[in-house]
């Protein structure tokens, strides 16, 4: 039975409800539940549609399909995720019961709702998208406003090592974040992320990024993906956001096979804008890399030898058949 790999490229956001930051509290599954179902609903209705002729999608069950089927959808919420800004509401995708047919639905701070018709045609695309005046869910929040943020002290950071139990992968520091890459258990973990996480996921790749305000309160936001390192020679995949602290994008590779690992000397990402960036292994397995620009996708990861030859080449990797 072939396993499925597609999941190379999507991160998966189990920190918050919302893409772009937090403008109400929500402390347990239940009432995360309850709430995006009443944003759902208030978007349905405002587009006169009904929720229960539509399936609910989580971003596992996207993943967990062929390449083609997960990277173009991938990519779909990444053309969603940047019209976000901090505040808006994190995206829900529902798809009608053939499974070839949906929407996207996001709202806005100002309450706006935003409703993207997708389709699958060898892959997938939006093919329109249509916006109305929908109910405001925001609240106001002024106090971290008047804050000021940077990335962690050495000290601070081995606290909060030390108090979550974290052995790191990578750390790296990104403006006013300090990005942590770790190997995670589901057992320990909040109510929250277990109620998110598929049940066949007991261990996964976690990239948290953390910022602390002028009075050493530490602020933590983040997510990750199910661990695949049984399965392919290098795990890549990209995470950040945007919240009143500021922006952070950045790509995660993790080198799990030991030959390339002993040859390896540089890792090269590219991204969707022509960019790329250029890491040296320097004895390393696992790198976090900033985002050349705010904003991008990345869509490929090469590892080279010191004489330029290519050991990895994801896009060649997904051509053999993997996640197919």
């Amino acid at each position: 039975m072939k396993k499925n790999y597609s999941f190379l490229f999507i991160v998966i956001i189990i920190s918050s409800i919302f893409f772009t930051g937090c403008t109400k509290e929500v402390e347990t599954a239940a009432q995360l539940s309850e709430f995006k179902q009443e944003v759902d609903q208030d978007i349905a209705e405002s587009f006169n549609l009904s929720l229960e002729d539509l399936n609910l999608m989580d971003e596992m069950q996207l993943n967990h399909k062929e390449q083609q089927y997960a990277t173009t959808m991938a990519k779909v919420l990444t053309q969603v995720r940047n019209n976000q800004d901090y505040g808006d509401i994190k995206e829900s995708v529902y798809l009608n019961q053939d499974g070839k047919n949906g929407y996207i639905f996001a709202k806005k701070a100002d309450g706006t709702n935003y409703l993207y018709t997708i389709a699958y045609n060898q892959g997938w695309a939006i093919v329109k998208t249509d916006t109305i005046q929908g109910k405001d869910f925001s609240l106001d929040d002024t106090v971290r406003k008047e804050k000021s943020y940077s990335a962690l002290t050495e000290a601070q950071l081995q606290k909060y090592l030390e108090e979550n139990n974290i052995s790191p992968l990578a750390v790296q520091n990104i403006g006013k974040f300090t990005v942590v890459l770790y190997k995670a258990k589901l057992e320990g973990k909040s109510v929250l992320e277990k109620a998110l996480t598929p049940k066949s996921i007991r261990i996964f790749d976690r990239a948290c990024y953390l910022s602390s305000d002028q009075d050493g309160n530490i602020y933590a936001g983040g997510g990750g993906g199910g661990d695949n390192s049984d399965f392919v020679p290098v795990t890549i995949g990209s995470g950040g956001g945007m919240s009143e602290i500021g922006n952070i994008g950045y790509s995660y590779v993790i080198i799990n096979d030991i030959d390339i690992l002993k040859n390896a000397y540089t890792v090269n990402c590219s991204y969707d804008n022509n960019s790329t960036t250029t890491t040296l292994v320097d004895n390393q397995n696992a790198f976090i890399i900033p985002f050349p620009e705010e904003r991008v996708e990345l869509i490929n990861v090469i590892v080279s030898d010191k004489d330029g030859r290519v050991l990895f080449d994801n896009k060649e990797l997904l051509k053999t058949g993997i996640g197919k």
